[in-house]
């Protein structure tokens, strides 16, 4: 088994009902996952577990890192 780093990637702030009010939080989380596999050159099939989380949980229906995960290019076998 391997680990891996990734660079540290981050989503941007936001105002309240700014310019990011109609984007889910877990398409947020989705490109980050993506450039976290992007920056350290590593395939979604290669991932075994991802640690995500966000402040507001409202609104994001089940299970946000899965969707994130998923979303973000990890394959669904991964995360049944």
């Amino acid at each position: 088994m391997k680990s891996y780093c990734g660079q540290p990637v981050g989503a941007v702030i936001g105002a309240f009902n700014g310019a990011l009010k109609g984007t889910p939080a877990t398409d947020l989380g989705a490109a980050i996952v993506r450039e976290t596999l992007r920056r350290a050159g590593v395939a979604g099939h290669d991932v075994d577990s991802v640690t995500l989380g966000n402040v507001i949980q409202a609104g994001n229906r089940m299970n946000p890192a899965r969707q994130a995960a998923v979303n973000g290019g990890l394959p669904v076998s991964r995360y049944p």
